[in-house]
């Protein structure tokens, strides 16, 4: 597809164009510069259109267990950009990143009920959904139910569906 490119950096806010998505070199040159051993390390990837200077979303992977090798996916897409696919093509190529390059034994992703965009991008990923919390958040004056979703690494590179950007 490579359609879409990263900036990224581990310091917020802080980006340089790295190259196209699809490909997966930008992300994989970007994690190899990764301090990915403690608990709370991220790698955050800002998300262009390829050619395009605007940022349409970003991608955050988070270490949320070293010891047992856990990441948190997240991620943030200005509402004009979706419905495109980007969401989904930024997480498929940071997810496989996270498994083949970072050793991640199992990724995770955590999201308000209410957010179906999000919903679809995990299910398209081919990500189960393991929990849902009733009211566990609260979001302003609102209490939020929440959802997570995950895949392991064994489950990841033996489906098609979760690594093929094309289903």
């Amino acid at each position: 597809m490579e359609r879409v490119s990263t900036s990224s950096s581990i310091a917020p806010r802080a980006a340089v164009q790295a190259g196209a998505i699809g490909s997966g070199i930008c992300l994989t040159r970007r994690a190899a510069g990764t301090a990915w051993a403690e608990d709370g390390d991220d790698l955050m990837v800002a998300v262009c259109e390829t050619g395009g200077t605007t940022v349409v979303g970003e991608i955050v992977l988070r270490l949320a267990s070293a010891r047992a090798r856990q990441a948190e996916i997240g991620w943030v897409f200005h509402p004009t950009y979706g419905g495109r696919g980007y969401a989904t093509e930024a997480a498929r190529a940071t997810a496989s990143l996270a498994f083949a390059e970072l050793n991640v034994h199992r990724l995770f992703a955590r999201l308000d009920v209410l957010n179906t965009g999000s919903v679809r991008v995990c299910e398209r990923l081919g990500m189960r959904r393991e929990a849902h919390f009733v009211e566990n958040d609260l979001d302003g004056e609102r209490w939020a139910d929440e959802y997570v979703y995950a895949t392991l690494a064994r489950e990841w590179k033996t489906d098609p569906v979760r690594r093929d950007p094309l289903r």
